[in-house]
C-alpha cells in the first residue's frame, strides 16, 4: 500500500507523495498503517550511474550557486570574464572594474577546474572521465 522513497516522502499506491509531516492527515494514516504491523515496500536502490549523475549535478549546482553569490548567472558565465577585455589599458578609467572581473573569472576557472579534477579521480564506467581514462590506458598499451 505504501512505498518508501529515497527522500523523506512516502509514496502511496495511487502515486500520491506523502511528506513526513506529523500534522498531515495522510501521514497520520500511514503511521496508523505501520502501527497495525504493516511494512512498506523499500525504496528503489539507485544504480551507480544514477548516483554518479546525482553527484555531478550536485557539484555543478554548488559551483553555480557560488558564482551566483557574486551576481554571475552561473560558474560558466563567471569563467567567461577570465579573458575579458585584455586590451583595456591600465590608464582607462574602467581598468579597475575590468581587472576585478578578470580576477573573479580566473578564480572561478581555477575553482571549477580543481573541483572537476578531484571528481575525475573517481570515474565510473559511464562517466566521460572514465571513458577517457580507459581509452588512454588502451592507447598506452599499444
Amino acid at each position: 500500500m505504501y512505498k518508501l522513497t529515497a527522500t523523506t516522502m512516502i509514496l502511496r499506491e495511487d502515486s500520491t507523495c506523502i511528506p513526513s509531516d506529523p500534522t498531515n492527515v495522510d501521514y497520520i494514516e500511514y503511521l496508523d498503517w505501520i502501527a497495525d504491523g504493516n511494512i512498506p515496500t523499500p525504496a528503489d536502490i539507485p544504480t551507480a550511474n544514477q548516483l554518479q549523475i546525482a553527484i555531478e549535478n550536485a557539484i555543478q549546482t554548488a559551483l553555480d550557486v557560488t558564482a551566483q553569490t557574486c551576481n554571475y548567472d552561473n560558474i560558466k558565465s563567471a569563467c567567461a570574464y577570465a579573458s575579458t577585455m585584455p586590451w583595456v589599458p591600465d590608464t582607462d578609467p574602467h581598468f579597475a572594474m575590468c581587472e576585478k572581473f578578470r580576477r573573479q573569472g580566473n578564480y572561478a576557472q581555477n575553482r571549477m577546474s580543481l573541483t572537476w579534477a578531484k571528481m575525475a579521480r573517481f570515474p565510473t564506467a559511464s562517466s566521460p572521465v572514465g571513458r577517457w581514462r580507459r581509452a588512454d590506458a588502451v592507447a598506452s598499451r599499444r
